[in-house]
């Protein structure tokens, strides 16, 4: 087994490994009043209190107790709560508190000024509170990947692809053509039928003359995920087609070694795409068995899976860093990733989600306050995802980029709507390359 990369450092974690709060924070004699709809806090004299923290936006704030801490209810509120009068309240919203196995949850500071108010029925001492900046009130130093027109996924005439196409058709018109220009840069390889013994799954390598490190990259995992595969497909020819020095896709085109399964759920992908069917586009999601293959890589039932760990398998010592393509049609999120605490470069990430986040404000597509509740990802992800499987059994650091449609995004087959797409995978996919370039 692959151990962990040497470029795991302490300061890389997604939190800091040391309690930054202590019982300074607790103030005796405050305790919840919940009702039906709204949940307060109150200041009382006798048992109880809480835990006041002063949020600072763009914060995330990971909360940990001990058994002693008793029942433990977290809310925000606009104001300080330690300047109520006894029996005063203060209303506020509750936290969602759906503790995890190790006895912790995750809040994200959306507005300033915002108070975090931990109430507990124990002890003081317990509750400790670790913070990382997310997102700051400015877009972050440094030059970014802004596309020009992608084209459109609707019509194969004058514009980038037609999402209507089958997984073949991906491979014969998007895929294929590059191969025969660039032979000696580009190989196949067939890994297999899917699980229905018809459709073929194939497996690509992009070989540099000298690299510096090997990326694993996967799309159509998902198929009615369409920006997903679609953008993975137009990054690989951007990459392969760059020739100015400081063209970042030249660097990778010069230093990094791609090895790319361009459609996973290759049944998925070739049934019918029908826009105004969300049911049907439900079933499409999944496999041909009905299966959700982003849930396959524990047990490995599917072809498909079998297929993806084989090819892995082959490239798996030499591989730094893999990122699998989805979107999302989460509304209010603005923008969205998972990763895998303490296995990816978190301070890249985070630049890459505060940049994006800047962007899509600036464009008019969000407000100042995003949904970011799948960006703190501190958790590890299940060997049952294709993210958990290559990091629990590889110690290949990996994130699942969500790129979100929703309805006040641009439609996801249109031109506006595509080109987002490319933006938001091309910037995390450039940051993350070039950390394992220059480091």
């Amino acid at each position: 087994m692959k151990t962990i990369p040497r470029y795991h450092i302490e300061e890389d974690r997604p939190f800091l490994p040391k309690d930054i709060f202590s019982e300074d924070l607790y103030c005796p004699g405050f305790v919840p009043v919940e009702a039906e709809e709204t949940i307060s806090v109150k200041r009382v004299s006798g048992t109880g209190g809480a835990f006041v923290l002063k949020g600072e936006f763009g914060k995330c704030y990971e909360v940990k107790f001990a058994p002693e801490a008793g029942v433990v209810t977290a809310m925000f509120v606009q104001g300080d709560p330690r300047a109520l009068d006894e029996n005063e309240t203060l209303t506020g919203t509750k936290v969602n508190c759906d503790f995890d196995s190790q006895d912790r949850f995750m809040y994200v500071c959306r507005s300033t000024p915002e108070y975090l108010v931990i109430c507990v029925s124990g002890k003081g001492a317990p509750v400790y509170i670790g913070e990382r900046t997310i997102l700051q009130e400015t877009d972050t130093a440094g030059d970014w990947y802004i596309p020009g027109p992608m084209g459109s996924l609707t019509d194969p005439d004058g514009t980038f692809a037609n999402y209507r196409w089958t997984a073949q058709q991906v491979i014969d018109n998007l895929y294929e053509p590059y191969r025969a220009k660039y032979p000696g840069y580009i190989s196949r390889t067939h890994l297999g039928k899917d699980q229905t013994g018809q459709f073929d799954m194939y497996g690509y390598v992009y070989t540099p003359e000298t690299y510096k490190t090997t990326f694993f990259l996967t799309g159509g995992v998902h198929s009615n995920e369409e920006a997903g595969y679609y953008a993975l497909a137009k990054l690989m020819q951007m990459i392969c087609d760059a020739t100015e020095e400081d063209d970042p896709f030249r660097i990778l085109r010069q230093n990094v070694r791609f090895v790319v399964i361009p459609v996973v759920n290759v049944w998925g992908v070739s049934q019918e795409h029908n826009p105004a069917d969300e049911e049907a586009r439900k079933r499409i999601r999944r496999n041909s068995e009905d299966v959700d293959l982003n849930r396959d890589f524990g047990d490995v039932t599917q072809q498909e899976t079998k297929n993806v760990l084989a090819f892995f398998r082959q490239y798996a010592d030499s591989t730094e860093f893999a990122m699998d393509f989805h979107n999302s049609g989460k509304e209010n999120c603005s923008l969205w990733y998972n990763f895998i605490n303490n296995t990816v470069n978190s301070q890249v990430n985070y630049k890459v989600t505060n940049h994006m986040y800047h962007r899509l404000m600036e464009l008019g597509l969000c407000d100042k306050t995003p949904n970011m509740e799948k960006i703190p990802g501190s958790y590890y992800k299940a060997s049952k995802y294709l993210e958990g499987r290559i990091w629990n059994e590889f110690g290949v650091p990996t994130i699942t980029v969500e790129h979100v449609i929703n309805s006040t995004f641009p439609h996801r087959f249109s031109e506006e709507g595509f080109t987002l797409a490319v933006e938001t995978y091309g910037n995390f996919l450039i940051q993350n390359a070039l950390f394992f370039i220059q480091r």
